[in-house]
């Protein structure tokens, strides 16, 4: 299991160190990344929990917790593969942890799980405010998926290419 710390700042001035793993599938993780996949989606059409159960079961997995608190998950993200390229599938950062650099750390440990990838998709609603992190960090916009949440809107597919030597 690969294992990486990320130091954040508290509003005290102190540091949190947070911790990220490609991890490992145990049962008690999938209710967790669950009930934040699906508090994520407020107001949205959610994933069917047996779409969501497949993509656990058969992607990879990467999870973020606090240091010394290995059972708190902050955030998660749920990587297949489309095209013999990886593809984000799903990621999520709890409420109270978003801003603070979860979501770009996840990004970044993904991007370096796969040195040998062309390039990595992901997907996300074309209002989304995560938008400008993925801009940020270097995905551009690559396609609209029309419908792809339902009634609730059109999807933003966005690619980020990969300079490998």
């Amino acid at each position: 299991m690969i294992s990486y710390k990320y130091h954040l700042p508290t509003e005290d001035g102190g540091r949190e160190t947070i911790q990220m793993k490609l991890m490992t599938r145990q049962d008690w993780w999938f209710a967790q990344i669950r009930n934040l996949c699906f508090d994520s989606f407020t107001g949205m059409q959610r994933p069917p929990e047996g779409i969501l159960r497949h993509q656990y079961d058969t992607a990879g997995v990467f999870i973020a917790t606090p240091f010394g608190r290995p059972d708190e998950l902050t955030g998660f993200a749920i990587v297949t593969q489309k095209n013999g390229q990886p593809y984000v599938w799903s990621i999520a950062v709890k409420e109270s942890y978003r801003g603070q650099g979860i979501g770009s750390y996840l990004l970044k440990e993904i991007i370096t799980e796969y040195p040998e990838a062309d390039y990595i998709e992901l997907i996300c609603r074309v209002d989304n405010p995560a938008q400008k992190l993925y801009f940020d960090m270097g995905w551009r916009p690559y396609n609209i998926a029309k419908r792809f949440y339902g009634d609730e809107g059109d999807g933003l597919v966005m690619r980020r290419k990969l300079c490998r030597m």
